[in-house]
């Protein structure tokens, strides 16, 4: 609890007090103890809101610089360079590139890699036939057009 969390509840404590010592009181004095007691604890409540939700706000900032932390520990471990990453994705408003591949091999991967008719597509000198929704090379089905790439540069370079 922070500062304003505490003044909020010590003002509730008092307008509290002040309203059982009107409650106690005859007489013109009584009734103004009251209200004021009343109006008191009733008012401080909304520092109690006031320092919880900014409690809240600074926990939810925490957490998120942790994981963000936790993200960029992560990407150093696989060797991924986020900075570049994120410049790509910016620079053409898409999700950037896998980091593993450098422009060059991209470019040449692309080049390697071309759509025949619809549904059969060209690369690396063999054909990825589309069937229904898998993708299949020399007989092998495969979920996603790239599974099916990375298994074709298997083979040639295996």
């Amino acid at each position: 609890m922070g500062f304003i969390g505490i003044v909020g509840w010590l003002g509730v404590g008092l307008g509290v007090i002040l309203l059982l010592s009107g409650l106690s009181r005859q007489g013109p004095v009584g009734p103004g103890l009251m209200v004021g007691g009343a109006t008191l604890a009733f008012s401080s409540l909304f520092f109690v809101v006031i320092g919880s939700m900014a409690s809240a706000v600074l926990d939810t900032a925490d957490e998120a610089a942790r994981a963000t932390r936790l993200l960029h520990a992560i990407a150093a471990d696989r060797g991924i360079d986020l900075t570049t990453a994120a410049a790509l994705g910016a620079a053409n408003g898409a999700p950037a590139p896998k980091p593993a591949m450098n422009g060059e091999a991209q470019l040449a991967d692309a080049r390697s890699s071309s759509q025949v008719s619809p549904g059969k597509y060209e690369y690396l000198g063999e054909t990825i036939v589309k069937q229904g929704n898998r993708y299949v090379s020399c007989g092998v089905e495969h979920r996603t057009l790239g599974k099916a790439k990375e298994a074709i540069k298997a083979r040639k370079n295996g």
